[in-house]
């Protein structure tokens, strides 16, 4: 519970300083103190709040006006132009969600295995990417919207992470949907909680993979967004 003080009182040149007053007073000191160590305030960017807070500590939280980090590739990206960081204990990680998007109706080649981004053959090459400081875990949702050029189709989408961390797109960090036959469409969307990151700065892609077969799908929107897990 925040402390409130009371309402304070009116002093005169000549009148005693009774100890109920030094105590309010000790007492908001303390509470501002203990307010600006749970906030670190307010910075441009991520060198200017390390400078000025060489050693934080764990919980601290911080708000930058114009990070430098959180980037994102995809048609349409979501990089938000403030970002609140929050110490973990030995890195500052973003809290602030960080999101990619493609729009597009070019087909593309997927396998029975996780390729490398969207290039998997023919057709669309756009990859969808976000970076940005996590700790060791980060919350990844991931959605498609597609038609597919002959058979339903299963279909499963993933995440791969590059930088600080390397970690492939594996059946463990994925989401399933079906794609039907065109011109019905279907798709795919979810949320994973990916663990085992190495602290620091990652980069997480959107991967797909067909359930049996090579199939071309023609892709209407896919979209992956992140947020670091303190």
């Amino acid at each position: 519970m925040p402390y409130t003080a009371p309402t304070p009182s009116t002093v005169a040149p000549g009148d005693t300083f009774p100890a109920t007053a030094y105590n309010i007073i000790s007492a908001d000191l303390a509470d501002h103190e203990s307010r600006l160590v749970a906030y670190g305030g307010v910075f441009t960017n991520e060198a200017s709040r390390d400078a000025a807070i060489p050693t934080p500590t764990e919980g601290m939280r911080t708000y930058l006006t114009a990070p430098t980090i959180p980037a994102a590739t995809g048609s349409v990206t979501s990089i938000p132009t403030g970002v609140e960081t929050v110490y973990n204990g030995s890195v500052w990680v973003c809290v602030t969600e960080v999101a990619s998007t493609s729009v597009t109706n070019t087909n593309f080649s997927l396998t029975n295995t996780f390729s490398a981004g969207w290039a998997s053959g023919s057709g669309d090459t756009t990859v969808n990417s976000v970076t940005l400081v996590t700790g060791t875990t980060a919350l990844v949702n991931l959605g498609l919207i597609a038609d597919n050029a002959s058979a339903t189709t299963p279909i499963l989408l993933g995440v791969s992470v590059t930088g600080a961390s390397s970690i492939s797109a594996t059946y463990t960090y994925s989401v399933a949907g079906v794609v039907f036959t065109s011109p019905s469409i279907g798709g795919c969307n979810g949320a994973v909680i990916v663990t085992g990151l190495t602290a620091g700065t990652n980069t997480f892609v959107l991967l797909a993979t067909n359930g049996a077969a090579t199939q071309t799908m023609r892709a209407n929107r896919r979209f992956i967004s992140v947020r670091g897990i303190a």
